[in-house]
């Protein structure tokens, strides 16, 4: 009797195979293997003996199915033609799944049937162990997925420690889906944007960031967007296995497995991760069938998508917020330079002017972007002491006497008086505290010398003199652009540090375009009652 692998598969798979080399190898004599379908059937294994024969296998099925309820032990029966045959129950997973038979000729069938049992007990035994085996293994695999995704997670919140205020949601998908697809492990991973209509409601925009070894076409994963996304609720995403197989087939060509997961704050989308397709496991065939059972994308996937997009939400939202704080900040500390300003029109806009001079040299230096912005910040309120300074003084027309001189030389504490209680403030404050000291020592208030004086201090000392020198004052016209450069040329050294003069060399027309396209703020006018109480 000859079969293809295609029928032998079809008689419950690998399983008849085993438990027939199991049976034969014990006994040492060949077996025929029996499997239950509408009837008790003789399992194709390509037999070359006496029991392929045709009147045994017919004697044998007669008997097996006029048995009804087979017995659930080893047993001996005759055939019509005397013939003593020996029936062994399989049981594989706990129920029974095959009869193994063969004949026998012996005078002692009780030491045949102890063999079939101590059989059995060696197979229920193999059995359990791969039972054993098998759960080790799903449960090593858990934790390998635990451990992966635990790892995922605290590189993601390390990656996004070091993210600053310039970082957009499309910037940080592209730091997110290489770490996330090292546990999805899909073929295609997507950051869908999300566009908004004049009602505020979301539609899908374009692929802004993809990821993975073979990802769909990005009008794929647009169309998959749109037929999914309404289904997606805050937290929990659509999943989607065997795409092939339901109506969407034809309009997802490519696409067996997909996941989709939102992006939403508490006011609005921003967009949707998308995961489309797994990668074929390496150590599992495709075509088995425990591979097409595990093929999908599971509750595992599922989670660590709808987690990943909310830790994005939650990012652009804290650094949407953090961008308003600092708005908001900078705008009152424009409020308080413009209240410093109204007492001296001379010297209006020198504080906003020395933020961007100084912010451009600290750029030149090769200063971080968040050091360029606190050294803006700090350039605005480097004079906030001259709150503490009289208007007498302030705006005295002449040259000042030494007390006045010295009345003014109290700004730099003054200002630091002002701002240390503020602890969000402190950082500005060793360049307001120092922004007078000389490169030589001989400045103000603490007498530093060299790289003693903090680097913010020395920035804007040198951008702090150029508009002192360049603009008007009420006893002198601001002098020429050349001049005040000659100046800085002869101070390196000991006036001003030499590496921030020669920055200020290295940027002079950036700094120039500065000065020339300055417009000076002015406070806003009111022009009519306030209307609505803004506190209800």
């Amino acid at each position: 009797m000859t079969t293809t692998l295609e029928n032998k598969l079809s008689f419950r798979g690998a399983g008849v195979f085993l438990a027939h080399s199991e049976v034969e190898l014990f006994f040492g004599m060949p077996f025929t293997m029996w499997v239950r379908k509408d009837a008790w059937q003789a399992a194709p294994l390509d037999i070359d003996s006496h029991e392929a024969e045709a009147f045994y296998l017919e004697a044998v099925a007669t008997w097996l199915n006029a048995c009804g309820t087979l017995p659930a032990e080893p047993e001996l029966f005759e055939l019509e033609s005397g013939t003593t045959v020996l029936a062994v129950p399989i049981r594989e997973n706990g129920r029974l799944a095959f009869v193994a038979t063969t004949v026998v000729d012996t005078d002692r069938p009780e030491l045949v049937l102890r063999l079939a049992h101590a059989f059995l007990r060696e197979w229920e035994s193999e059995q359990e162990m791969e039972a054993l085996r098998s759960a080790n293994q799903q449960f090593a695999e858990q934790v390998t997925r635990d451990l992966e995704e635990l790892a995922y997670l605290r590189e993601m919140t390390q990656s996004f420690e070091i993210v600053d205020l310039s970082t957009n949601l499309f910037q940080m998908a592209r730091i997110m889906l290489p770490l996330l697809n090292n546990s999805i492990r899909a073929k295609g991973l997507f950051l869908v944007s999300a566009e908004h209509d004049s009602h505020g409601l979301p539609r899908v925009g374009r692929v802004v960031s993809t990821h993975g070894p073979d990802p769909v076409p990005p009008h794929i994963c647009q169309t998959i967007t749109r037929l999914y996304f309404t289904d997606v609720v805050l937290g929990k995403p659509v999943v989607r296995n065997r795409v092939s197989t339901t109506p969407d087939a034809n309009t997802l060509p490519g696409v067996d497995e997909l996941a989709i997961a939102s992006v939403m704050n508490s006011r609005r989308t921003l967009g949707w991760l998308v995961a489309v397709n797994l990668q074929d496991p390496e150590h599992v065939r495709r075509e088995t069938r425990w591979a097409l059972s595990q093929h999908e994308f599971g509750t595992s996937e599922a989670s660590l998508l709808a987690t990943s997009a909310s830790i994005l939400a939650a990012h652009a939202s804290n650094i949407e917020l953090l961008r308003e704080q600092k708005s908001l900040l900078i705008n009152v500390v424009r409020s308080l330079v413009l209240a410093i300003d109204a007492k001296d029109e001379y010297t209006r806009g020198h504080s906003e002017r020395v933020a961007l001079y100084g912010q451009r040299l600290a750029k030149q230096l090769g200063c971080s972007a968040t050091a360029c912005e606190r050294i803006y910040l700090t350039g605005l309120l480097h004079d906030v002491g001259k709150i503490g300074v009289s208007d007498a003084v302030l705006k005295k027309p002449g040259r000042l006497t030494d007390d006045e001189f010295e009345e003014i030389k109290q700004h730099p504490d003054e200002g630091w008086a002002i701002l240390n209680d503020l602890e969000q403030m402190r950082y500005v404050l060793p360049g307001v505290l120092y922004h007078h000291e000389r490169f030589d020592g001989k400045g103000y208030p603490d007498h530093l010398a060299g790289e003693e004086i903090p680097l913010d201090g020395r920035i804007l000392a040198v951008a702090d003199a150029f508009d002192a020198m360049t603009s008007d004052r009420p006893y002198r016209q601001g002098m020429a652009i050349e001049k005040a450069i000659a100046i800085l040329r002869d101070g390196t050294g000991t006036q001003w540090d030499p590496r921030c003069v020669n920055a200020f060399l290295a940027c002079q027309d950036d700094l120039l375009k500065i000065k020339e396209s300055y417009v000076e703020r002015t406070p806003a006018l009111r022009t009519a009652p306030l209307g609505d109480d803004p506190t209800t």
